[in-house]
């Protein structure tokens, strides 16, 4: 299994959103999905990329729709999960999924590495991020972030890796960076 990252900031109860938005403001955890994203194809649903409006910067923007003929002029269009992540692996060789609620479904399966901001916060919304095994994932690197005056909730950065991920030297130099950055 190749490396297949999902990134998500997630509320106590797996809350990530509402109304298409996030319900909260954490700038580190803005830097720290940055960071991490940076220079990586990112897969997002067609309603996370409607929410930003535009396509991420410094970033190979992967889209997907039911809509076969969807287009856009800043993002590669998919319709196929699949494909998707075929054409996200020929680039790059650590590629994220950013959202949203029915993307993480339907790649949690595939997923060797899931980068969780567990904010302090529990709000009923109408996207979660999927329920996943921890006895599937081992926690490898934790850090926890007090609320403060630029973040009005404490969080916890987590990084899991599946059990029996293959971790070639790539990933393995990736994820030791992200860790170190913690």
């Amino acid at each position: 299994m190749s490396f297949l990252g999902l990134i998500s900031a997630v509320g106590s109860n797996r809350v990530i959103g509402a109304n298409n938005d996030l319900l909260w403001h954490l700038p580190d955890d803005f830097k720290f999905f940055k960071r991490i994203t940076k220079e990586r194809v990112v897969i997002m649903g067609r309603k996370t990329y409607d929410s930003m409006g535009e396509a991420l910067i410094n970033r190979y923007n992967f889209v997907l729709s039911r809509q076969k003929d969807f287009k856009l002029d800043d993002a590669r269009c998919f319709s196929d999960y699949e494909e998707c992540l075929g054409h996200a692996s020929l680039i790059d060789e650590t590629p994220f999924v950013i959202g949203g609620q029915h993307i993480y479904e339907q790649y949690l399966n595939k997923a060797t590495h899931l980068f969780i901001t567990k904010v302090d916060f529990e709000k009923e919304g109408d996207a979660y991020f999927p329920e996943f095994d921890t006895n599937e994932f081992k926690l490898i690197a934790s850090k926890f972030h007090e609320a403060d005056e630029k973040h009005a909730h404490s969080f916890t950065f987590q990084i899991w890796e599946r059990e029996g991920a293959f971790i070639t030297e790539g990933v393995q130099s990736f994820l030791k960076q992200q860790i170190e950055s913690l």
